[in-house]
């Protein structure tokens, strides 16, 4: 896991890039990140905390700590300073804290903290792109659910020819974790004429949160008229099937 940020535009660097931990109901928590300026100006550095979630392609979404969400961290969560002037070549240390609900429940529970200068140009002021540090706790001792559900496979014609496989994958549990996703054609007689294995990479599903799958299959393969079975799986890293649906198409 990366240990510095860089925003280019505001010459902010952060030290401390992500906070995983394990924590117990009713504990306080810090974690300390410094922000760096390396500027020829002096800069005013805002913090702030935010649920964290995703859209369904992957890119981080936030959720404001009045906004309720089962698994945001955001609401037992603050960062001080929030407003810091930073000197060039100065540092700036900021510290996120809180205490853990005594009713938080179980799984995980996801936050992160935006850091961003403010930038003056002219007589218009604005905000340098921003350095996200995601937080991702583990509520110890509670029930731990990896589960996840396919839905609405479908299968269209590919544009150069071949298949599409299309469907959506939602994690129904609440905990976040990494999958694998595997499309898999068979004839009318269960040859597997093409298989596909796609992986979501270094990025987690959150719970309650699910993302889009495309699948394209036989590009370079000419298929005979007939009825193909088109199988879509996802996984855990770890290989354990999370869930697994099957459709015919008439080629």
């Amino acid at each position: 896991m990366a240990l510095l940020a860089i925003a280019p535009a505001s010459g902010i660097t952060v030290q401390g890039i992500a906070f995983v931990a394990e924590v117990s109901p009713g504990e306080r928590i810090a974690y300390n990140m410094t922000a760096t300026s390396d500027a020829n100006v002096t800069e005013e550095v805002h913090a702030h905390v935010y649920g964290m979630t995703h859209d369904e392609h992957g890119e981080r979404v936030g959720i404001e700590p009045d906004v309720m969400h089962p698994y945001s961290a955001a609401p037992f969560l603050k960062v001080a300073p929030e407003v810091a002037v930073v000197e060039p070549g100065a540092s700036q240390l900021f510290v996120l804290e809180g205490v853990v609900p005594e009713d938080v429940g179980d799984g995980g529970r996801y936050a992160f903290v935006s850091i961003h200068a403010s930038v003056d140009e002219g007589d218009m002021v604005g905000f340098a792109p921003e350095v996200q540090v995601p937080v991702f706790l583990t509520i110890t001792g509670s029930e731990i659910i990896e589960t996840g559900e396919i839905r609405d496979l479908n299968i269209s014609e590919g544009d150069d020819g071949g298949l599409v496989a299309t469907f959506r994958f939602n994690n129904t549990g609440n905990y976040h974790y990494k999958t694998d996703g595997k499309v898999v054609l068979k004839d009318g007689e269960g040859n597997v004429v093409d298989e596909v294995s796609h992986s979501s990479g270094s990025s987690s599903l959150l719970p309650s949160e699910g993302r889009t799958c495309v699948f394209e299959l036989a590009e370079e393969v000419d298929l005979a008229s007939g009825t193909y079975t088109v199988e879509a799986i996802v996984s855990k890293r770890d290989g354990t099937v999370l869930d697994a649906e099957e459709v015919t198409v008439e080629v």
